[in-house]
């Protein structure tokens, strides 16, 4: 009875924040070279790959309408971090939204940077943003979205804690 409730929960969340219902929703997984080891520098790097990302898919008048999405930080081995966004894309084909996608991984990568081996030789707000290696997409169902969730979040008798679990609005304000 509990895990259906929880279940129920979870979904009601999803519809508000992603509007869970409408559209397609994607689950990027961002790993670093170096898994990093700051909550804070974790959003403030999604924020700023979302803006790309949001202008790229959106156009120039993204903030109008960005899309919807919400990250969850993990903590891998060694108490270091890495993000899972999940994203709604809305009408977007999945084929258009990956090319996107590809065109902002060349933008993140260090490789694209010149080929420089030399980081040192570069500004402070781009050598951090030369950490991050690959970007994984696919498209995920309410179901399986859910299931993670429910791994994911923390359970307090009746209540769920969706502290964990950082949205858009917070990102972007």
């Amino acid at each position: 009875m509990q895990v259906s409730n929880n279940y129920a929960v979870i979904n009601r969340w999803l519809k508000d924040i992603i509007d869970f219902d409408n559209g397609k929703i994607v689950f990027l997984t961002i790993r670093y070279y170096n898994e990093v080891k700051s909550e804070e520098f974790l959003k403030e790097e999604v924020r700023w790959i979302m803006r790309v990302l949001n202008r790229r898919v959106l156009g120039r008048h993204w903030i109008k309408n960005s899309l919807r999405f919400f990250i969850v930080i993990e903590k891998g081995r060694y108490d270091m971090y890495h993000t899972h966004i999940i994203l709604n894309i809305r009408d977007i084909s999945l084929e258009m939204f990956d090319k996107k996608l590809k065109d902002i991984q060349d933008i993140i990568r260090y490789n694209s940077f010149f080929g420089c081996k030399k980081i040192d030789s570069f500004p402070t707000h781009i050598r951090r943003r030369m950490y991050a290696r690959e970007i994984f997409a696919k498209e995920v169902y309410s179901d399986k979205l859910i299931i993670y969730l429910m791994k994911e979040l923390d359970f307090k008798g009746k209540k769920v804690d969706f502290s964990r679990l950082v949205t858009c609005n917070e990102i972007y304000h």
